[in-house]
């Protein structure tokens, strides 16, 4: 998948001197997991490199100078007013049918193009607008529906959502979904959304309460594990200096028929000084299985 980001001149010489692009240094740094196209217009291209260079010693400016000067693996740009002109025309049509609600979009209640990769930098309530990290990650969750195949799926959610940690057999993990990878691939990106964008929250608001209390404050159906056998078999990570992890914590996937929801086990913020695989996860967000009912 190649993403293509529209990046205005007139825009970038705007927030360049309202001193807001420390938000498109973040936007960028969230991009470098992705293959790119930087697709930049010729209008005020004289004038930002003016107001970089004026702005030399602004350490936003000076990062985004580097962007580009310097190229890297997976990702190009392009300075062509006609190409800037053509994909702006089209993402002005998105706009106009796309909605503007993830979770309609996500549960196939509303239209959005999830084949056409198409971002531009800006603000606005288009989902395609991008002007911060939250906006980004909400367009990219939509992309996902776009991937079929298990694996670039698993490789895609770890790059997507920057606030959670998940564990190294997460693909393994899902291959044991009741209902299958492709049926529950929407319900997954969901959850993983709002666990990414309201747990943060949550804990910076109450603390790390208990699971249960976190689970009721969630959007999304969330719930610790009752059975203290099957959290201590199935649902504790060994960490690397023989401590524990209890992701007993899980959403709810809708259930189909007679089967059991599938889930996905978590653990809202692991304890201090705990590492796995030698990196240190304190106060992280660990996506331990999206599985089957433990």
């Amino acid at each position: 998948m190649e993403i293509s980001m529209l990046m205005s001149t007139r825009t970038l010489c705007e927030w360049i001197e309202n001193g807001q692009m420390e938000h498109t240094n973040d936007i960028l740094e969230r991009l470098k997991c992705f293959d790119m196209c930087h697709i930049i217009d010729e209008e005020r291209i004289g004038d930002l490199y003016e107001l970089l260079h004026r702005n030399r010693r602004v350490s936003s400016c000076r990062e985004f100078s580097i962007f580009l000067d310097r190229d890297r693996a997976g990702s190009r740009k392009q300075i062509n007013q006609n190409l800037f002109a053509e994909r702006s025309e089209a993402l002005g049509t998105l706009a106009e049918t796309e909605s503007k609600n993830v979770k309609a979009i996500l549960y196939h209640e509303a239209v959005f193009d999830k084949g056409v990769h198409l971002l531009a930098l800006g603000k606005s309530d288009v989902l395609r607008l991008i002007a911060c990290k939250e906006d980004l990650c909400s367009v990219l969750t939509l992309f996902g529906q776009d991937i079929d195949g298990l694996h670039e799926f698993s490789q895609y959610i770890q790059n997507v959502y920057d606030n959670l940690v998940f564990d190294r057999e997460i693909e393994k993990s899902m291959e044991k979904l009741e209902a299958g990878f492709l049926t529950r691939r929407h319900e997954i990106l969901y959850h993983l959304y709002r666990i990414h964008e309201e747990m943060p929250v949550l804990i910076e608001k109450y603390g790390v309460l208990d699971n249960s209390s976190l689970g009721d404050k969630m959007s999304i159906p969330c719930s610790p594990e009752r059975d203290r056998t099957t959290v201590e078999n199935k649902l504790t990570k060994k960490a690397d200096n023989g401590k524990n992890i209890k992701c007993e914590l899980h959403t709810k996937m809708d259930k189909i028929g007679s089967r059991k929801p599938d889930r996905i086990y978590f653990c809202a913020s692991v304890p201090d000084k705990i590492k796995v695989d030698n990196v240190d996860l304190s106060g992280k967000i660990y996506v331990y299985k999206i599985t089957e009912h433990a």
